[in-house]
């Protein structure tokens, strides 16, 4: 055993209480220090972390040896005790040892009382030792950032560090992991895993050593790095000692770096994949330029631009990165679809753009021309690059042969497509980099795709989930003004929020899982009227519960957490968001814009008997559509403020101005295309 008290700042020493003749003669301690006091009030005093050992007659000019025994176990219950009785002493050996102190015989001297001495001495040095080792242990516990654990056989804790970062300690003590995953609805499959690997180490002795585990998917992957040592007793296996440190941010950084690679390399093929059709328009007039052809420069030119636009695209994409924009992007893609078909189209092959001249997307261009050039590609063949492109036309349909790609609108994105044309093995998934330079586009702005058998026999590729905005029936007329009347917890919240307004604010605090997939847990506060309905708020501000807290309004087909709904709002990570649930019982899927949160904190929902469109605005006045899709809402709809912590046992508050819910008088006629 470790006798950590001699290496401290005092050696450790016994102290003698009394008479010495009544004790015998004391020469000499081997390794401890002797300190001699007369009464048991100075005995008292002396006690300290030095002290390990306390030898005293039990005839003392103030009290007893056994009285004073007492009063030190009420002090330092560490210390070692012994009573040396004389013949005047009315305590007995059992007297003596009831106070569980050591019982010395009158006139016991020499090495005897020496040797007695000696081994209380050590009995109360290894004492201190302990109860300063435990101290230290529980110290650390307390201050570091990893989690220590000590556990019996059953697996059950004994110990646990706390970090100040974490659960009460004391919650886990007694119980095993299994027990404490039980008590959490969502299982936590790492508690799970902690539990087989403690009973592994306790049945079979062999040690677990820095091994690295990952839990979670997507954004919510963690990985945990722990060690599981065997506690032994005597040589016996009594339980295990383990720690636990997060290693997520390593683990990234080791993602990103390989991910770099990969992209540096997908760099190469894709500049090569893409740069071949403005290449080629450069070869083929060039020769035309030699000879004069003032239209050929202009060609050349525009072929100039294009291939440094590709690089910029190409960049963007292949780097991966979703800066935090300083304004909201929307981009017209029927005019790109348009400037890309004048430099990929060929005489073979005729577009047709089924999308409104104003309908916008909710991304950057630099994400919408990859995915548009290589579906256009597959489309055309491959003669194509030998003849010399036509002008460029502005009508929505460019001809330039039999064959015909479509572009057209999704209610939740779009498509591209083309007919049989009797030339497939260049379809854009027979085509690795030109398929891949898609995937990778779509996925960076969290939208699927799916290929199917378009109707004439081509193909057709849907890009859904895609933030889009096709029409907006406008104006409208108003039909009154309505307040927001009524407060509910709508799903399953483990902490009921509140609401309140006062001076023009509206404060709501909300909890919740989420509002996204099969999850829906908020506050909301709402209004129920019939019809078409427009509600708009300025977001004063979110609490940071999480990044994906959410508060913003929405429109919903009832109270139920499995009705229809649409919204609008803001995260403190992830700027404004967008939540649609346009079937029953369906789930509710979420776009993030990723701009800076709290800059477009005006918010807008327009619910026109069919469609609902959302809108942000810098101040108010001038108002951006950044998604629109329709969403069936049967009778009364219920309008209104919606806060959801993310984090189920805290409340996030969220602050709301210029709150305005106003009825609309809605014909649906002709009156379309009112995008700005």
């Amino acid at each position: 055993m470790t006798s950590l008290r001699r290496y401290l700042d005092a050696d450790p020493t016994v102290l003698v209480v009394g008479s010495s003749s009544c004790i015998g003669d004391i020469d000499g301690l081997p390794e401890y220090d002797l300190s001699f006091v007369a009464d048991g009030d100075v005995a008292l005093d002396a006690l300290g972390e030095h002290v390990v050992c306390v030898l005293t007659t039990d005839s003392l000019p103030d009290r007893t040896g056994v009285e004073l025994v007492r009063e030190i176990r009420d002090t330092d219950d560490a210390v070692s005790t012994l009573v040396a009785a004389d013949e005047d002493s009315g305590a007995s050996a059992a007297e003596i040892g009831a106070v569980g102190a050591q019982y010395v015989p009158p006139n016991l001297g020499g090495d005897r009382l020496e040797t007695a001495v000696q081994a209380a001495a050590k009995r109360g040095e290894h004492r201190r030792s302990d109860r300063l080792l435990s101290d230290a242990f529980e110290q650390f516990l307390a201050a570091n950032e990893e989690t220590f654990y000590v556990k019996n056989a059953e697996g059950r804790y004994v110990a646990v560090s706390d970090p100040g970062n974490r659960p009460d300690p004391s919650a886990f003590l007694g119980k095993t992991d299994l027990e404490l995953s039980a008590e959490r609805e969502e299982g936590l499959p790492n508690l799970k895993r902690r539990h087989e690997d403690t009973m592994s180490v306790v049945e079979t002795g062999e040690p677990i050593v820095a091994d690295v585990q990952q839990f979670g998917s997507g954004e919510a992957t963690f990985w945990i790095e722990h060690t599981v040592l065997p506690w032994t007793v005597d040589g016996e296996i009594t339980g295990v000692i383990g720690i636990e440190r997060g290693v997520s941010s390593r683990y990234r950084d080791r993602q990103e770096m390989q991910t770099r690679i990969d992209q540096l390399e997908q760099f190469t093929s894709y500049v090569a994949h893409d740069l071949r059709s403005p290449l080629q328009v450069v070869s083929n007039y060039l020769e035309l330029a030699r000879e004069g052809d003032d239209e050929a420069f202009e060609r050349l030119e525009e072929a100039n631009d294009r291939m440094q636009q590709l690089i910029d695209d190409l960049e963007t994409l292949v780097g991966g990165e979703s800066d935090h924009i300083e304004d909201i992007r929307t981009v017209r893609i029927a005019e790109i679809a348009r400037d890309l078909w004048g430099v990929i189209g060929s005489d073979r092959t005729t577009i047709e753009i089924d999308i409104p001249e104003k309908a916008v997307v909710s991304a950057p261009e630099s994400t919408i021309r990859p995915i548009l050039e290589n579906l256009f590609r597959s489309a055309v063949p491959d003669e194509r690059q030998s003849a010399v492109p036509d002008e460029r036309q502005s009508a929505g349909s460019i001809e330039r042969g039999s064959n015909v790609v479509r572009i057209g609108a999704l209610d939740d994105g779009f498509y591209v497509e083309h007919d049989s044309r009797g030339d497939t093995e260049h379809d854009v998934d027979d085509t690795e980099t030109g398929f891949e330079i898609v995937e990778n586009a779509v996925q960076a702005q969290n939208w699927t795709m799916t290929v199917v058998d378009a109707a004439d026999g081509g193909r057709r590729y849907e890009i859904n989930n895609c933030m889009m905005v096709t029409d907006r029936r406008c104006p409208f007329e108003t039909a009154g003004e309505h307040a927001l009347e009524t407060v509910a917890s709508v799903g399953d919240v483990h902490l009921e929020g509140d609401a309140t307004y006062e001076d023009g604010i509206w404060t709501v605090s909300g909890a919740g899982n989420d509002i996204y997939d099969s999850r829906n847990d908020f506050q909301f506060v709402y209004t129920e009227l019939d019809g078409p309905v427009r509600i708009r708020t300025r977001l004063l501000g979110i609490d940071d519960i999480n990044p994906y807290s959410k508060a913003g309004i929405m429109i919903r087909d009832s109270l139920s957490d499995d009705a229809t709904h649409g919204y609008v709002g803001q995260t403190p990570g992830h700027g404004t968001e967008a939540l649609w649930c346009t079937e029953t019982g369906g789930t509710t899927t979420s776009q993030q814009l990723e701009e800076v949160t709290g800059q477009a904190d005006w918010l807008e929902l327009v619910y026109d008997g069919e469609r609902v469109t959302l809108s942000v605005s810098t101040d108010g006045e001038a108002w951006v559509p950044i998604d629109q899709r329709s969403v069936p809402l049967s009778g009364p709809v219920y309008v209104g403020l919606a806060v959801c912590s993310v984090v189920p046992r805290a409340l996030c508050t969220a602050r709301f101005a210029n709150v305005s819910v106003t009825g609309l008088q809605v014909e649906i006629d002709d009156r379309v295309g009112c995008l700005s």
